[in-house]
This record gives structure tokens, sequence and C-alpha cells, in this order.
């Protein structure tokens, strides 16, 4: 999963995440940086499991978000 938190400094999902955040830069960094902290300690692969850690910590636009994006991940390895 540390892939992942490099994965999400691409200005694609950046910009994507910052709409979810309402173009509210503080709250976008704030979940970026709190996304790359997770995937940072994350071990599990089940995307379902993981879904319900992220619903749990972030809006569901956000935990859906980041949830397409590892998704995406997963179909290029």
């Amino acid at each position: 999963m540390k892939k992942l938190s490099s994965v999400l400094n691409n200005i694609h999902y950046q910009t994507s995440f910052l709409e979810a955040c309402d173009w509210d830069e503080e709250k976008c960094e704030d979940v970026m940086k709190k996304l790359s902290e997770y995937f940072n300690v994350c071990t599990k692969k089940d995307l379902d499991l993981i879904r319900v850690d992220l619903e749990t910590i972030f809006s569901d636009q956000i935990a859906n978000l980041a949830i397409k994006i590892l998704h995406d991940q997963m179909k290029e390895e």
C-alpha cells in the first residue's frame, strides 16, 4: 500500500480530492495527509475492508474516490 500514497500525489487525483473537499485547500491537504498515513500502514488487500476503514475516517465521497484510485492501481499491477 505504500506505493499508493505516492500515487495520491498525481495531479489528477489531487484535483479530484480538492473538488471533493469543496475546493478547500487546507481541508484537502489534511485529507491527503491522513490518506497517506493510512495507506503507509495499511496491510489489507480486501477493498471492502479498506472501504469500511476509510468510511469511518472520511466522508463517503472521499472514501469512494480513494477506493476508485486503489481499484485502478490494482488493475494496472
